[in-house]
């Protein structure tokens, strides 16, 4: 997916960097935009997922050698650089491909329009198959993230290979699946009020993260990340606010809907 979309922006001429620039400089919020990029970044950087990695790094076998061997910075290299140029990528050939013709995605199946410039009528084939990969990865994903994240709350075992997880699991992934074959076409609203639903968990679950990072006792024997405790605090204080304009965005629309 990600060589696709770099080769669409290399097809239709790349941006226009001077344009690029000044939207990066010259920064504003569109009307009742904090709801969308509530759920983009709640998509990218949930909070939960953040919780959530730290059962991965006991199921990694992660030590505290760990931090200061390359293995822990290597894996979260890798897992930053994919995101940003995947993300990245789609924003631009949104931006070049889509924005002219005032086009709106309103189902998966137009994200294929995103490639036509480079793979043409192969196109709508090449982006099914990855947002296939994509679906079932997340689906998976989010699923064994809420199961182990809720055995840890009531003490029961968290550990992926164990029937604690997998039959949950499997129940939520099939309760799943009636909703979304039940709601008809395709559920990208649903998609869309659950990665906002999940960032309702940043006030609490960020609080606690953003607290522990300033404990002196975490840092015994090491200079305290200073840079790093100031600028959690300040993304944690703008989440919040944008968690709130967000419902107080989305609750009446929900309301109405009933």
């Amino acid at each position: 997916m990600i060589i696709s979309f770099f080769a669409t922006l290399v097809a239709t001429g790349g941006p226009n960097w001077g344009a690029f620039g000044q939207g990066l400089t010259n920064w504003k919020f569109a009307d009742n935009s904090f709801t969308t990029a509530l759920g983009y970044i709640s998509t990218n950087a949930a909070v939960t997922a953040g919780i959530y990695g730290t059962y991965l790094g006991f199921e990694k076998n992660w030590k505290k050698e760990d931090l200061f061997n390359g293995a822990m910075r290597t894996d979260a290299i890798f897992h930053i650089t994919t995101v940003v140029l995947i993300s990245g990528a789609i924003v631009l050939v949104g931006a070049i491909v889509l924005n002219p013709s005032g086009t709106t995605i309103k189902a998966p199946a137009q994200l294929g329009d995103l490639l036509r410039p480079f793979l043409g009528n192969a196109a709508p084939i090449i982006m099914g198959i990855a947002i296939i990969g994509a679906g079932f990865s997340s689906l998976l994903g989010n699923t064994q993230r809420g199961v182990v994240l809720f055995n840890a709350g009531v003490n029961k075992e968290t550990a992926l290979d164990s029937k604690a997880v997998k039959i949950p699991c499997f129940v939520c992934l099939a309760v799943a699946s009636v909703i979304c074959f039940s709601y008809g076409g395709s559920p990208t609203q649903l998609i869309f009020i659950a990665n906002v639903a999940t960032s309702v968990a940043t006030p609490v679950a960020g609080l606690f993260m953003v607290l522990i990072l300033w404990k002196k006792e975490l840092f015994n024997g090491y200079k305290a990340p200073r840079a790093l405790q100031i600028s959690m605090t300040v993304c944690y204080l703008f989440a919040v606010y944008m968690t709130i304009n967000a419902l107080m965005v989305q609750i009446p629309k929900l309301i109405q809907s009933f």
